[in-house]
């Protein structure tokens, strides 16, 4: 009697965890949602302003030191301790700053040797923020947070991925240009087993599309979301339940879709809606979503099916990132300058926002200096 007990047990736990495989892997089953746009636009008099939402806005200066001086930065990571650029010319670096913008370290050197790097295609960092990941084609190469060298994870495959989150538990790794089985994919700490949480034909796109930021997995609280820059939508599921996966997506005329990703590959301007980029906090997306003479903020709801479309008087929701309530997006020391030049009228209300944090540096900057980060905290 025990014994077929157990073996009754053991066919149906056999029998759960394939409905469940079969369930992760099955894109028609996944949970959809299409969100009806509503267009927040009466003429630009009414437009909203970004202090409506925002407050306790400050300008940090990045320190001017030669070897964490800032060009085209590709990534910005925002810790309890420090800011993380990645930056790709005129090499790749990635770099560290205290919160007022100090420098700390720089993480590796471009090499052959143990430790160094070769194509780093994205950087993350761990769940508590102490490990520094960098995905280096065909490894992932750990840091720690004062730039030391920890260990490098073998990924059994040469295509590379092109975002990561790492958990205490393993890693979910983002393939948006379908030259894998699955858009996320989930690995185990050895980096072996592979389960694929959102599923995809293997049919490689060799054209970027997408967040301009490369932030395209992105978590809060215990939600995970990415961006699938190919068909204009977010996916987002649980990080304790993987299987169960919601599809967001907009309903607006001339969206990109796959199909017309493929038609339009290599076209320079395409007249089509493209997300560009995108941040969640507290369950709310906010991002910009653009089309050739066309540019709206959005901002939607996990838990809603509507998705308001804005134009702001002064910036737009463009940030780099956002940590524990607090957004932040790079500029450089000459949009500072155009902000501070009151000649151009049009300038206006993005000086009215920055304030004082904006004309106390008046006299101070130069066209040289290196990247300053905006600060500004969501009002709660």
């Amino acid at each position: 009697m025990k014994n077929i007990v157990s073996i009754s047990l053991v066919i149906t736990l056999f029998a759960f965890l394939t409905s469940c495989e079969k369930k992760s892997q099955k894109p028609e089953e996944i949970k959809s949602i299409v969100l009806e746009p509503q267009i927040h636009d009466n003429g630009y008099d009414s437009r909203p302003t970004l202090a409506d939402e925002f407050t306790d806005i400050e300008i940090i200066s990045l320190e001017n030191r030669n070897e964490c001086l800032l060009s085209h930065v590709r990534k910005m990571i925002v810790t309890d301790s420090a800011m993380i650029f990645f930056s790709r010319n005129p090499i790749e670096k990635t770099i560290s700053f205290s919160l007022n913008g100090q420098y700390r370290n720089c993480f590796g050197d471009k090499g052959n040797a143990k430790g160094e790097y070769r194509n780093v295609q994205n950087v993350a960092t761990s769940f508590s923020g102490d490990t520094i990941v960098m995905i280096d084609i065909p490894d992932i190469k750990l840091y720690d947070s004062d730039g030391k060298y920890l260990s490098s994870l073998p990924i059994k495959n040469t295509i590379g991925a092109e975002d990561i989150f790492l958990t205490d538990k393993g890693a979910f790794l983002g393939y948006f240009h379908r030259q894998e089985t699955g858009i996320m994919s989930f690995y185990d700490k050895s980096f072996k087993n592979k389960k694929d949480i959102i599923k995809t034909p293997v049919n490689p796109f060799g054209y970027t599309w997408g967040s301009g930021n490369l932030n395209f997995i992105q978590k809060d609280r215990n939600t995970i979301l990415c961006l699938d820059g190919l068909t204009t939508s977010f996916y987002a599921f649980d990080i304790n339940s993987p299987e169960d996966v919601t599809r967001y997506s907009f309903h607006l005329d001339g969206v990109l879709t796959e199909e017309e990703a493929r038609k339009n590959m290599g076209t320079e301007e395409v007249e089509l809606f493209i997300v560009y980029s995108f941040l969640i906090y507290n369950g709310m997306v906010r991002g910009v979503i653009l089309k050739s003479g066309e540019c709206y903020d959005f901002k939607f709801s996990l838990s809603g099916k509507t998705v308001e479309l804005i134009h702001h008087k002064d910036f737009d929701y463009s940030f780099d990132y956002c940590h524990s309530g607090f957004f932040y997006k790079i500029v450089t020391a000459e949009e500072l300058l155009d902000f501070m030049d009151e000649s151009k009228r049009y300038m206006e209300p993005i000086r009215e926002l920055l304030g004082n944090s904006l004309s106390n540096l008046k006299g101070k900057i130069s066209p040289t200096d290196n990247h300053y980060v905006i600060k500004m905290r969501l009002k709660e």
